[in-house]
């Protein structure tokens, strides 16, 4: 509709995961560098968290494509499925025998294994949405793992998933699992600076000859009502496009955003729940020294005082503070 009119090739701000219109901010090359580290240092399990939007989809298939040459990938973007669905799931993408049980399925899996890491290649499971897994499921892809050489791991496995995973790995059921997880990343929404660069990178891949089209005070507006989430940024801007052409306006005006946000529903100026619960998540699992330390000297308060307790009612300390005041009579 409005391709033409602000000489576009095609649609800026598309939802599909297409890697060609990654934009790769601080967050994003950490969380690519801490992917591509896990998997060529055969971490075994990785795991990758961030809010409905932030682009950890989009993310996966750009690494999937930087490593291609060195591994053999495969993908689950629903992981809703018992384990025997899982075996199978895995044996057809492979072209293994089908109608295995699990002992021949681990057999057959183990030497796939083996022949890849002949031809120099590693094995790749990434599995999307896996905040969604069962219990069941995670132990039979814990399992997995324990496939391995004298060197190393002969497969990594990436769990993609929302904040809810980390609550999800916080069970007792899941203690064997999370207890594995070498590497950890969350990806933090886009700030007022990255939002205008990620317009701008957008619309240039889509081939805009216009300069400002989005002016800066636009895009500060449009991260106000996105929170600094890619979908919800690529949402309202092509609804902004939409209307702005309709208008038969050259540049997306903040009332124009401001129409656009109140038709989508956006709200300014509100924290977003899934962040505080990644927040809660993490102070759910502090870790290195400082927190080992103040857990330990709490943990040492609370037994001084059960023993007090317990002295103080069997008349131990009025017995030990008589016989004092005595022997300084």
């Amino acid at each position: 509709m409005y391709i033409d009119y602000f000489g576009l090739h095609n649609r800026p701000f598309e939802l599909t995961p297409d890697p060609d219109t990654l934009f790769l901010t601080e967050t994003h090359k950490e969380g690519l560098a801490y992917l591509t580290y896990g998997i060529q240092s055969q971490k075994g399990f990785v795991l990758l968290t961030g809010e409905v939007g932030t682009g950890k989809t989009t993310l996966l298939y750009t690494l999937t494509r930087n490593i291609r040459n060195e591994t053999l990938g495969l993908f689950i973007a629903n992981p809703m499925m018992t384990p025997s669905e899982f075996r199978i799931y895995i044996a057809r993408k492979l072209k293994l025998p089908n109608h295995l049980n699990k002992a021949e399925f681990l057999v057959l899996f183990e030497r796939f294994l083996k022949q890849l890491l002949r031809v120099g290649k590693r094995f790749v499971l990434i599995v999307d949405e896996a905040q969604k897994i069962t219990a069941e499921l995670a132990e039979e892809i814990r399992l997995l793992s324990n496939i391995e050489t004298a060197k190393g791991k002969l497969l990594t496995i990436v769990l993609v998933g929302q904040p809810e995973l980390l609550e999800l790995l916080s069970r007792e059921e899941m203690r064997a699992l999370y207890q594995r997880i070498a590497l950890r990343y969350h990806i933090r929404p886009l700030s007022v600076d990255e939002c205008f660069a990620y317009i701008s990178h957008r619309m240039r891949v889509a081939g805009t000859p216009i300069e400002g089209i989005f002016p800066q005070e636009t895009c500060t507006l449009i991260r106000r009502y996105t929170h600094g989430y890619p979908r919800r940024i690529n949402i309202l801007c092509d609804h902004a496009l939409i209307t702005t052409f309709s208008k038969d306006e050259k540049r997306v005006t903040q009332q124009t955003v401001e129409e656009c946000a109140a038709e989508l529903g956006y709200v300014s100026g509100i924290v977003e729940a899934g962040e505080e619960r990644h927040q809660r998540s993490r102070r759910r699992f502090p870790r290195g020294p400082k927190a080992w330390a103040a857990a330990g000297s709490a943990l040492m308060c609370l037994a001084i005082l059960v023993w007090f307790v317990f002295l103080a009612r069997n008349g131990f300390v009025a017995q030990a503070l008589e016989a004092l005041q005595t022997s300084y009579r």
